[in-house]
């Protein structure tokens, strides 16, 4: 970050030298007011134009536009925007659908005008550190308030809904009453479904998971693109759970047709949506099992996920499982964890048992029978003998 930043003191040098201004902007000055540390830095550049910029920035390597009509450039290998100042315009429904239209010298009103909300309105002298305010986002984040710039703008993008939704559950920020009427009228069915998802992701994973889904559940057009929401339980969500964990977490007590369609609500990937499957898989299974007996062949139809997940399981057990329950989960972990031959596959077919379709039902079965505390030989007895667990 010293490196990027020394960079951009020397490019706003030469854009001062050319007669312009360059400001950090958005979130970047956002978060250094909240005393938090910006992986991303975004600078605005006013008073020259494109041509004069990309030359100044030629000098310190080579020059990529990102997009052509937004006016965003960056110098290769360097992870900083150097934008243009616009204005946009929506023209259609798609997050696409905008006639944007790049302006150096619109001025900073005008330039912060078209950001979503006053706290990410903001700009910062690059050179001299005088901050610009014309919206109060100052004020709003030392009163901890999400507020809208213009009501007008705002509703050109939908997914400000969520948005605002996410940075109140990052930054335990109240959103303003008005802000929030204005999100009521706004209509969401159009939203991308990618860019739902990113919002989701980051609402559940850098805030506070309870409070995200509590706001989400007020709005009744979040509700309409994500029904299953209106069914889910808040209490057990923790910020230390992934998106996936906690998205079993507030379902776990819904039918399992109910418990899929919040699984594909709240997760993209085909990863994630099967793991969520296989912890309420595990889950149910652990507490089913009332007897020794019973908790061992759990553990052992389920020993991947205990194996690949114990952080969660740590974390959750005392949530997710009565005392008795929890008491005997432990036992048989514990035994498990002691256990000090290997068995697979090889390990019983060395043993004389031919694959069969008992085949996988009998190594569940010898795996159940180490964590009870059998001996090779005993697992063998048992084997042989047909016997089960």
């Amino acid at each position: 970050m010293k490196k990027e930043m020394t960079l951009v003191k020397e490019v706003a040098e030469k854009v001062e030298q050319a007669g312009g201004k360059m400001y950090f902007v958005g979130g970047f000055v956002r978060d250094r007011l909240l005393g938090k540390e910006s992986k991303d830095i975004d600078v605005e550049v006013h008073g020259i134009t494109e041509r004069q910029l990309v030359e100044i920035l030629k000098t310190f390597g080579q020059v990529d536009l990102v997009g052509e009509s937004f006016g965003v450039y960056l110098i290769k290998g360097v992870d900083i925007d150097f934008a243009m100042p616009r204005t946009e315009r929506k023209t259609g429904d798609k997050h696409t659908d905008f006639d944007v239209t790049v302006d150096p010298f619109i001025g900073t009103y005008e330039a912060s005008k078209r950001r979503d909300f006053t706290m990410n309105a903001i700009m910062e002298d690059v050179m001299t550190g005088d901050v610009t305010d014309h919206f109060k986002g100052v004020e709003d984040i030392q009163n901890r308030v999400i507020r809208l710039v213009d009501d007008v703008t705002f509703k050109e993008d939908a997914l400000r809904v969520l948005r605002a939704i996410q940075f109140s559950a990052r930054f335990g920020f109240e959103i303003e009453r008005d802000t929030q009427e204005v999100m009521k009228e706004m209509e969401l069915t159009h939203l991308a479904k990618e860019r739902i998802y990113m919002e989701i992701e980051k609402g559940m994973t850098k805030g506070c998971p309870k409070k995200f889904i509590t706001e989400m559940k007020k709005y009744p057009s979040i509700l309409k693109i994500l029904p299953s929401l209106e069914k889910v339980e808040t209490e057990n969500l923790l910020k230390e759970n992934d998106l996936t964990f906690n998205t079993v977490m507030m379902s776990l007590h819904m039918d399992e047709s109910s418990f899929q369609g919040c699984v594909h609500d709240m997760i993209q990937d085909k990863q994630g949506r099967n793991l969520a499957s296989a912890t309420r898989a595990f889950i149910q299974a652990i507490r089913k099992a009332k007897t020794a007996e019973d908790m061992a062949l759990a553990v052992s139809l389920h020993r991947g996920f205990v194996e690949k997940q114990e952080g969660f399981i740590n974390l959750n057990r005392s949530i997710l499982f009565d005392v008795e329950t929890n008491s005997l989960f432990g036992q048989i972990v514990n035994q498990k964890n002691q256990v000090l031959f290997v068995i697979n596959g090889d390990w019983l077919m060395l043993l004389g048992v031919k694959p069969s379709p008992r085949f996988k039902q009998q190594l569940d079965e010898a795996h159940a029978l180490s964590f009870l505390g059998f001996n090779e030989n005993e697992i063998q007895q048992h084997i042989f003998k047909g016997r089960s667990v």
